[in-house]
């Protein structure tokens, strides 16, 4: 027999050994996916065996509780259910987390069966004509570029008020509760009036955030509380965030309610702002799982052309929790950027401003977070330094460096130097006040 000799020879039986390396790989690959896919759903399942269990326990404990009935019986109750709630979080932030970690290792396992290219060629489906890449690359991530500047003291017409969330570049402000009064709403070229968003009498509406939606929509979302003096977050933090279309500003569009991570329940939105996600087609908004649970991202099915306004919140779906922006129980924004990409800053009781940076809204949730405000507290004359909250995105402007600088209001609620302290201290007066603080992103 004629031996296979020479170069075209050599070749054959090294491409032979590279498919039957690459075959070798690929099988090892389909095993080690099937262990991921397996201990997934044996997690999923123990995850909802632990939710059934939780639902039975409130269940039986609803129709056994004793006194139910009286004051003292409903509070005790109520803390029960706190406390459960508590609990489902957790389950729900676990399965997450195991979600997003064996997601990382089906993203790793994918580059066990790229093709190769020749010559250090990036790989490429090749259909006749076409050349498709194999993989679409990540979008760039924009970042933060340090912390912003001294906060500036903002001067406001009419009663001192707090919030005052807008939507870039517009000059709207719908303020927080004033010293006096009733809130407020600014729209340039209108006269400013009370907010006209409708509530019960004795509530009133607090921005938590906005949003512009597919279509130019210009949203405003709101924790609506009874009118009060205390400082605790009941008085500022409601179960869902309610939704108004800044054209129609008297018409309530209803709660902002999603279902959770594992389960088809809707529960209630909270401290809420949003974005429309142009790549995807959604609706996304980021805030917390009922009054006092975790930041969360969720969004909408993609909105189809000509779908009527406001139906995106019919269908939001939780996509992740945040874990890099502590607690995260007071109000937060987050935007588009104009040279793509972005921005989330969010306020923690007690803390200060953190702000993460990504290509896409669901990059934020694993992005590395910076402090915007700090390290110190806000000093005004007379009072104590103040903790930041209610941050507001005000503008974006491209710098002739190519950077965007970001313009964040945000606001406190200063105590008097000497004020009395401990648990039946009565709470500070109220004087609230805004600042306006800079800091730059690298797109």
């Amino acid at each position: 027999m004629t031996e296979n000799l020479g170069a075209f020879a050599d070749a054959a039986r090294a491409r032979e050994e590279q498919l039957a390396n690459r075959l070798a790989a690929s099988v090892a690959a389909d095993q080690q996916l099937q262990t991921i896919l397996r201990e997934a759903v044996q997690h999923n399942s123990s995850s909802r065996q632990r939710l059934d269990a939780l639902e039975s326990e409130i269940r039986q404990a609803a129709s056994t509780w004793p006194g139910l009935d009286t004051p003292a019986g409903s509070r005790q109750f109520q803390r029960f259910l706190n406390g459960k709630t508590r609990e489902i979080h957790q389950i729900v932030s676990d399965a997450a987390a195991d979600s997003e970690h064996r997601a990382g290792l089906v993203r790793t396992l994918t580059h066990r069966y790229e093709l190769d290219g020749d010559d250090g060629e990036d790989p490429h489906i090749r259909l006749v004509d076409n050349e498709i890449p194999a993989d679409t690359p990540p979008p760039h991530d924009p970042t933060i570029d340090g912390r912003g500047s001294e906060p500036v003291p903002e001067t406001q017409d009419g009663s001192p008020y707090d919030l005052g969330a807008t939507i870039p570049g517009t000059g709207i402000v719908i303020t927080g509760d004033p010293e006096t009064g009733h809130p407020r709403l600014h729209i340039p070229g209108q006269p400013d009036i009370d907010n006209p968003f409708p509530t019960d009498e004795g509530f009133r509406a607090l921005p938590t955030g906005t949003a512009i939606g597919p279509n130019g929509e210009q949203y405003a979302f709101y924790s609506v509380r009874p009118y009060g003096t205390g400082t605790s977050p009941d008085n500022y933090i409601a179960p869902e965030s309610r939704v108004q279309n800044l054209a129609d500003p008297a018409t309530d569009l209803g709660p902002l309610m999603g279902t959770t991570l594992g389960s088809d329940t809707k529960m209630g939105i909270s401290q809420a702002s949003g974005v429309y996600d142009a790549a995807s087609g959604r609706m996304v908004i980021v805030g917390n799982i009922g009054q006092d649970g975790q930041r969360a991202m969720w969004q909408s099915d993609p909105i189809a052309p000509g779908a009527p306004p406001n139906a995106w919140m019919n269908s939001l779906q939780q996509v992740g929790a945040f874990d890099n922006l502590g607690a995260g129980n007071r109000e937060n924004q987050i935007v588009a950027l104009p040279q793509g990409g972005y921005l989330l800053t969010s306020a923690s009781d007690g803390g200060q401003v953190m702000g993460v940076t990504a290509g896409s809204p669901q990059g934020l949730l694993q992005a590395p977070s910076h402090e915007i405000t700090g390290p110190g507290l806000i000093s005004s004359p007379g009072n104590q330094p103040a903790v930041p909250y209610g941050p507001s995105i005000v503008n974006v402007e491209t710098l002739p460096n190519g950077q965007e600088q970001v313009t964040m209001r945000v606001s406190t609620w200063p105590t008097p130097e000497g004020w009395p302290v401990g648990p039946d201290a009565p709470p500070p007066p109220y004087h609230p006040r805004t600042y306006t603080t800079t800091f730059n992103v690298n797109p």
